[in-house]
């Protein structure tokens, strides 16, 4: 508190306009906000010649009446329940635990699977979290960027470092990390992960410093490409899972665009990224011995012009959409023809079995949804609850818009899911995590930074 704001009438102010508000950090920041305010307005007074008291009188006449200025505040900035982004979400999860109920019956590979129960035990189980990571203050997350960094990275090569480890408990099948009868691939969830540490260091001061001398934004920038696109894409590549490491990368270049990183900035991220990439997999490429023959540079084109089983898949999901109809063949209808239908394949099997009604439905659900957070983000004062939205709706669109392309043959059919709908119990589990931190975001989308003031 400033000399000027440590007046006894100001004072008197603050405490009458906090009154009605509950006590907790919110009214503490709320009372900060106004003292920073009351306080440029006294300098001001100040700086024409007038005295402490009478600059004081006159920066309270200009604030109104306490009472009315607080409920105000209250109601700016009080946490709020968005039911628009809410609803959507339960609707998207309960078409997809509709999905895991009748899996059973779809396929006669899948009968006697428990889908059903565990895709629910795990939507309870991320519900609950989601729940209460929304009532945390999602900015000390800023702090944990390199920790956080660290574990995606250990968390990453796990795999790898336990590849010869087996237990009947733990233990690594083809770069998937097992846990009892639980299968875990590291990379369909180190994407968010590395995307909450390069949010938390873009929007840093240390991210801020790099632009002050033409030295430090080299050095800084060569970090960031090197740690937050070398070494993932490199994990994405060896597992490997190209179409994480795609969608990271755009990601990360919309992050780079969203926070107005310099041409120079990004130009210093992104062609050493570039060169280093060029040569490691130049390498391996002359390396089998490091890497099976399916990951070489080339193997990601070879795939995609495969005239066998991946024609057939996108041949026989444009099948089962076509013959779908409005209504579609009903609940449970066998369609032993398209395998995934309980990942990647799902909006395929849903359009199948319910209706070409219900698949423009589900389209409308996840544009409304992604339209309404993208409209909600431009709101959020705090600038790393800004970015954190963005790249967290970027990660969840580009899946999205990807799958629904596979289905419809209009992309590569890679192993992307749809958020929320495709099945798999730890995917959903993790997916309410990130979106309980959106909801953080989203609950003080009007508080402030420590540096921001807001002007009456």
């Amino acid at each position: 508190m400033s000399p000027f704001t440590d007046n006894p009438k100001i004072r008197q102010f603050v405490q009458q306009a906090c009154g009605a508000m509950k006590p907790g950090k919110l009214r503490d920041e709320i009372a900060l906000e106004l003292e920073d305010h009351l306080d440029e307005a006294m300098e001001e007074e100040r700086a024409a010649g007038v005295s402490e008291q009478e600059a004081a009188v006159s920066a309270l006449r200009r604030m109104g009446d306490p009472v009315t200025l607080g409920k105000s505040l209250w109601s700016i900035h009080k946490p709020r329940i968005d039911l628009a982004v809410l609803i959507p979400l339960a609707l998207l999860i309960g078409f997809g635990l509709m999905l895991s109920s009748s899996l059973s019956l779809a396929a006669e590979r899948f009968a006697g699977v428990p889908f059903l129960a565990k895709q629910l035990l795990m939507g309870i189980l991320g519900i609950s979290m989601a729940a209460a990571i929304r009532l945390l203050d999602y900015r000390k997350l800023q702090k944990l960027a390199w920790p956080l960094y660290g574990a995606t990275i250990l968390f990453s090569a796990l795999p790898f470092l336990l590849k010869d480890f087996y237990s009947s408990f733990l233990s690594c099948i083809h770069h998937q990390l097992r846990f009892g009868t639980t299968m875990i691939s590291p990379t369909s969830f180190s994407p968010y992960l590395f995307l909450l540490s390069i949010v938390g260091i873009l929007s840093s001061p240390w991210w801020r410093r790099a632009a002050e001398s033409k030295r430090r934004a080299i050095w800084f920038s060569m970090i960031v490409a090197v740690c937050f696109l070398l070494v993932p894409v490199f994990f994405f590549a060896v597992t490997p899972d190209y179409s994480s490491g795609m969608i990271y990368l755009v990601v990360c270049t919309i992050m780079m665009i969203k926070v107005r990183t310099s041409w120079k900035q990004f130009t210093l991220i992104f062609v050493p990224f570039l060169l280093f990439s060029t040569v490691v997999l130049g390498f391996l490429s002359y390396s089998p011995s490091y890497l099976p023959s399916r990951i070489y540079s080339t193997a990601f084109l070879q795939q995609l012009s495969d005239p066998s089983e991946r024609a057939y898949m996108t041949l026989s999901s444009i099948k089962a959409i076509r013959s779908a109809g409005f209504w579609g063949q009903g609940y449970g209808a066998q369609l032993d023809y398209l395998g995934g239908i309980n990942t990647e394949m799902a909006f395929s099997y849903l359009i199948f079995s319910l209706g070409w009604i219900v698949g423009v439905i589900l389209a409308g659900i996840l544009l409304f949804l992604f339209v309404r957070l993208f409209r909600i983000s431009s709101k959020v004062t705090n600038s790393f609850g800004r970015q954190l939205i963005t790249g967290i709706l970027s990660l969840f669109a580009i899946q999205v818009i990807w799958n629904l392309g596979m289905s419809f043959g209009l992309l590569p059919i890679r192993g992307v899911v749809l958020p929320f709908l495709s099945y798999g119990p730890l995917q959903l589990f993790f997916q309410l995590l990130i979106m309980g931190i959106m909801l953080s975001v989203l609950r003080r989308r009007t508080m402030l930074g420590s540096s921001q003031v807001v002007v009456f």
